[in-house]
């Protein structure tokens, strides 16, 4: 069995942000993270014969076009990393628009869980 949640990453710095707007945009929607694609990981073959579970936390930036890059898994166990990375990669988002302009949405973070059965 395969489960994922989305957690909320910190919102992408604009030019001449302040504190005021930064924080004004925490319940802005237009700013919350939208999957158009989840990820589908395999369960390795190495985890499933030993028996072991995990997590992972993935962390990457959204670029403009919504494809995760700078990926990287950080999980209970190694023997998930690689299924995870390459996972995410395939995953897309809603990319971040606001007022007709593009932005790379950086350190989003994404948990993915490995369950047997």
């Amino acid at each position: 069995h395969f489960g994922g949640f989305r957690m909320q990453g910190r919102l992408p710095l604009i030019e001449g942000d302040d504190v005021d707007h930064i924080l004004a945009r925490e319940t802005d929607p237009r700013f919350n993270v939208s999957v158009k694609k989840p990820p589908v990981p395999n369960y390795p073959r190495r985890a499933l014969d030993r028996g072991t579970q995990g997590v992972c936390e993935v962390e990457m930036d959204i670029d403009i076009d919504g494809k995760p890059m700078n990926v990287i898994a950080y999980c209970s166990d190694g023997v998930f990393v690689s299924e995870s990375q390459t996972a995410i990669k395939k995953m897309r988002f809603e990319p971040l628009e606001i007022d007709g302009q593009f932005y790379v949405f950086p350190s989003y973070s994404y948990p993915l869980e490995f369950n047997i059965g």
